[in-house]
Formats: C-alpha cells, structure tokens, sequence
C-alpha cells in the first residue's frame, strides 16, 4: 500500500510521476539510513557493555586474589579454606 505524498500548494510544486517516484525513493533511502545508524548505535553500546563487564570482572577476579592470598583477609571469608576451594566443581 503506497501512499502518495500530499502537498499544500498544489499549484506551485510539480508533481509529475517522476517526483512522486523520487521523493518515494528518497524516503525509503532515509529511512533506511535511519535503521543502519540505529543499527551502529546499538553495536557500539553493546561492545561498550561488554568491555565494562569485563573491566569490573578482572577487577573483582584481581580483589579476591590478592584476598586469598593475604591469611589475614581470609578471616572476612568464612568457609573459604583452600581445601574448599582446590575442591569445587563448578
């Protein structure tokens, strides 16, 4: 269902064939630069998302190393022995 572009000032604007069917076209070539910017727009957070997650993992992953290996901080961990640890399946 194509709908003809509509005007206000009939009579000072041509609107032959060839200008409905170029106007058509320079629509749907918009709209579809819209969709691909959208497209990269979202590609580029997602990627952002990812990198930040990873960011915060190393560094919990670095915190809780550098906790295990001070004897004193394991205190915080109850239940956390190194035989605990060397044991687990998942």
């Amino acid at each position: 269902m194509e709908k003809k572009p509509t005007f206000i000032f009939h009579d000072r604007v041509v609107t032959d064939e060839n200008y409905i069917n170029w106007l058509h076209e320079v629509k749907l070539r918009f709209r579809s630069s819209q969709v691909k910017a959208a497209v990269r727009v979202n590609t580029a957070m997602l990627e952002f998302y990812w990198s930040m997650g990873r960011d915060i993992v190393a560094i919990l992953v670095s915190n809780l190393l550098t906790n295990l290996r001070c004897p004193k901080c394991l205190v915080l961990f109850h239940g956390f022995t190194m035989y605990r640890l060397s044991q687990r399946t998942d």
